[in-house]
């Protein structure tokens, strides 16, 4: 055995966060939404600010997970993965956004907002409160993409999908912690 420390790859880190997490999810995860939610003959409704709401939501649930998970690892080697792994996503966009719709805005804005409703959705789960996970995570996305659906059965469908996604991308960190690239 080589008398050599591995260190942390954090670099490595970033590019799983973004190339096998945020890209794979955000393309299915966008496209089938799009489906559900645009309506025949009014395809282009949900085009910019869509795409926009749909990777903030994204990038926040990579993000809140990865916090969660790598708590162990100290806050700022967190942190450090974490703004690598932004400045991928904000330096990788291949949507032309306008001034008034920058993605770096937006995702602050819905960080803020989403990280309490997180909390309070995972605490109605652990607490045994609430029977659907993420309820308030899905309400106020949909506020957002389609208000008309903000409170109704795609809302809740979506809160299961977001657990379902939250749990992936979760057991995906498992990968990072086996192989001690961290």
């Amino acid at each position: 055995m080589l008398p050599f420390k591995r260190g942390p790859r954090i670099n490595a880190v970033a590019d799983i966060l973004y190339e096998d997490v945020f890209l794979v999810l955000s393309d299915k995860f966008t496209n089938d939404l799009r489906l559900k939610l645009v309506r025949p003959g009014n395809s282009e409704s949900l085009s910019q600010q869509f795409i926009l709401e749909c990777y903030s939501l994204i990038s926040f649930i990579i993000t809140f997970t990865f916090q969660r998970r790598f708590i162990d690892t100290g806050q700022e080697k967190c942190k450090k993965i974490l703004d690598m792994f932004h400045t991928r996503l904000f330096d990788n966009m291949d949507v032309p956004f306008t001034e008034e719709h920058k993605l770096c805005d937006i995702v602050e804005a819905r960080y803020a907002e989403y990280y309490p409703i997180m909390k309070d959705d995972l605490e109605c789960a652990r607490d045994g409160i609430g029977e659907i996970l993420f309820r308030g995570i899905p309400e106020a996305f949909f506020s957002r993409v389609a208000p008309e659906k903000s409170i109704s059965e795609e809302s809740l469908l979506f809160g299961l999908f977001i657990a379902e996604l939250y749990s992936s991308i979760s057991d995906s960190y498992d990968k990072i912690k086996r192989y001690k690239i961290t």
